[in-house]
């Protein structure tokens, strides 16, 4: 079996949560995640290591679009 932990900091706990609101659907199941004040955690099980990079390829990207639109609607 095969691990990743990935941590991100966001400015506050509200981004935070908005970001995991906008990533949690299409990650149920391969991602789970933890809440800590403006800290999502995601961590990440996969059989290979090829499942595991396409993992974290697909929740890296979801969170950066999610992150990006969160943003442009603040300004």
């Amino acid at each position: 079996m095969f691990k990743a932990t990935l941590e991100f900091k966001f400015k506050d706990g509200e981004t935070a949560r908005r970001v995991l609101g906008s990533i949690e659907t299409d990650n149920q199941g391969f991602v789970e995640t933890r809440l800590q004040e403006g800290t999502l955690f995601c961590f990440v099980e996969a059989k290979s290591v090829a499942s595991l990079r396409h993992t974290l390829d697909d929740l890296l990207a979801c969170a950066d679009l999610a992150q990006s639109v969160i943003l442009r609607r603040e300004k």
